[in-house]
C-alpha cells in the first residue's frame, strides 16, 4: 500500500476526529470544564457496551495468549528499565510514574478506532485480549510499586487496592462479563444486542473527540525536552522490542504480531495522567508527554503501516 493509503484511509480520519474537538475547545464550543464529566459518561456508558458486544460475540476457545505475552513481555521491560534508571535520581513514586508512562499505550481511545477500521473483527478481538489485561498487568504493577514507595503503605495492602480497581474499572469489568456470557454459549437477544451496537458505534468518535478536547490545554514548551524522550520510548523502543519478541521468540503468525507491534506503537495513554496527579506534584511533564507522544504517532504510523505483516485493509 502506497504512503498515501494509511494516511487517508486509516490515520487521517483518526487524528482527524482528534482535531475536532481541539478545535471544538479552541473555538469554545466545549468548555474545559465539560471535558471531565463527558470523558466520565463516555467511558461509563459508551465504551463498556463496546468492549462487552465484541466479547460477548467472541470464540475464546480459539484465542491465543501468544500476542498478549509478546506485547507484555516488551511492555513490561521498558516500564522495568525506564523505572530502574530514574530510581537512582529521582524519587520512587516518579520513578514509577515514568516507567508507565514508556510503556502504556493508548490502548482504548486509539486503539480500539485505529483497529476497527483497518483490521476489522479479527483484529478488534486480538487488540481485547490485550486491554483485557492491559490494566491487570501494567495499572497493577505500578501501582504496586507506587503504593509500596509511600509512607505506611504495605505491599500486601497495595496489591489488594490496586487489583480491586482493576477488576472493576469500566474497562475491565465489561470484559470479563463479556467473556462470561461468551462461556455460556447464549446469543444476546436481539433488542439488547440492537441497543448494544448504536451505543458501540458512539463510543469510537467520543472517544477521539474527547481525546482532542483533553490535550487543547496541556502545557508543552517548558517540558517538551522530558517529554520527547519519553515519548520515543514509548513510540519506537516499545514497538521495537514488541516485534523482536513477537517476531524472532514467540514467532507469532502475521495478524497477531501485526497487532502486537501496532498497539505498542500507539501512544502513551491519557490515563497515565491520572497516576502522575495522585503520586507527584508536577503531572505537567507527563501531560505534556501524552500531548507530544499523540502529535509524533500520526507521522511515525504513517511510516510503520505499510512495513507491518498484515497491512491495513
Amino acid at each position: 500500500m502506497e504512503l498515501a493509503g494509511p494516511l487517508l484511509e486509516l490515520v487521517l480520519p483518526v487524528y482527524g476526529m482528534i482535531a475536532v474537538g481541539w478545535i471544538a475547545v479552541r473555538a469554545a464550543v466545549l468548555a474545559p470544564t465539560d471535558v471531565p464529566a463527558l470523558s466520565r459518561f463516555t467511558f461509563l456508558v459508551f465504551v463498556p457496551a463496546q468492549l462487552f458486544r465484541a466479547l460477548a460475540g467472541t470464540e475464546f476457545s480459539s484465542l491465543a495468549l501468544a500476542a498478549p505475552a509478546a506485547y507484555f513481555g516488551a511492555a513490561l521491560l521498558v516500564f522495568g528499565g525506564v523505572a530502574a534508571r530514574r530510581w537512582r535520581v529521582a524519587s520512587p513514586p516518579e520513578a514509577a510514574v515514568d516507567g508507565l508512562v514508556a510503556s502504556f499505550s493508548n490502548t482504548v481511545m486509539i486503539g480500539i478506532p485505529l483497529v476497527a477500521i483497518g483490521w476489522g473483527a479479527d483484529g478488534l478481538v486480538l487488540l481485547i485480549s490485550i486491554i483485557a489485561l492491559n490494566a491487570l498487568v501494567m495499572l497493577t504493577t505500578a501501582t504496586f510499586l507506587l503504593e509500596g514507595a509511600l509512607a505506611g503503605g504495605s505491599p500486601a495492602s497495595a496489591a489488594s487496592r490496586a487489583l480491586r480497581g482493576a477488576l472493576f474499572s469500566p474497562v475491565i469489568l465489561p470484559i470479563l462479563l463479556g467473556m462470561g456470557w461468551s462461556a455460556g454459549g447464549l446469543p444476546l437477544p436481539r433488542a439488547v444486542d440492537a441497543t448494544l451496537e448504536l451505543l458501540a458505534a458512539a463510543a469510537v468518535p467520543l472517544c477521539l473527540v474527547l481525546l482532542g478536547a483533553s490535550l487543547s490545554g496541556a502545557p508543552i514548551r517548558a517540558t517538551f525536552s522530558p517529554a520527547l524522550r519519553l515519548s520515543a520510548l514509548k513510540l519506537v523502543a516499545h514497538p521495537l522490542l514488541a516485534w523482536l519478541i513477537g517476531a524472532y521468540l514467540l514467532r507469532l503468525e502475521p495478524l497477531p504480531l501485526t497487532i502486537v507491534v501496532l498497539t505498542a506503537a500507539l501512544p502513551i495513554g491519557a490515563n497515565v495522567f491520572l497516576f502522575a496527579q495522585r503520586y507527584r506534584a508536577d503531572g505537567a511533564a507527563i501531560s505534556a508527554a501524552v500531548t507530544v507522544s499523540t502529535l509524533l504517532a500520526a507521522p511515525l504510523l504513517v511510516v510503520l503501516l505499510p512495513l507491518l505483516p498484515v497491512p491495513p485493509r
